[in-house]
């Protein structure tokens, strides 16, 4: 009740919350009923990963996002071979943050350019959907790499 009550108050942040649950003997009560319902939760998504073909397609479609986000930090990231090669953890921390930024500039350049473009054809008479749009494909996403050139020759 009072791990509740500092949830509703926000009188503890949750990851003060996260430390005492996990500090807890595994024969705790709370930890017990937090640990089945965390099983029931995992069994409910199973069954409905396995009974439903729709659902099954959209996380799919899910990880395929991120699977796309990680491709396009592959692609930047040719320096040095991909390898991390800085000696202290400040120089891997900034190596990371400017792959960051460089990831995020992509992102928005071929968001904007996207839109760009499908409003040209829009204006040009072809028929786009947001249906389109919205469909799966590496060609049409803010994470696509076929706009790049690393090699820039």
């Amino acid at each position: 009740m009072r791990l509740v009550a500092s949830m509703r108050a926000r009188t503890a942040s949750p990851s003060l919350i996260l430390h005492r649950l996990g500090s807890y003997a595994r024969q705790n009560g709370l930890h017990q009923a937090l640990a089945e319902i965390g099983r029931v939760r995992k069994t409910v998504f199973v069954l409905r990963f396995l009974d439903d073909a729709g659902y099954r397609r959209h996380i799919g479609r899910e990880l395929n996002k991120g699977e796309r986000s990680h491709v396009l930090s592959r692609f930047l990231f040719f320096g040095k071979e991909g390898a991390v090669r800085g000696r202290t953890f400040q120089d891997q921390v900034n190596t990371f943050s400017c792959l960051a930024v460089l990831h995020n500039a992509v992102v928005v350049w071929n968001t904007l350019r996207i839109g760009e473009v499908v409003a040209q054809l829009r204006a040009e008479g072809h028929v786009i959907t947001d249906e389109d749009l919205a469909a799966p494909r590496h060609c049409c996403t803010p994470t696509s790499t076929h706009s790049g050139n690393i090699a820039s020759t």
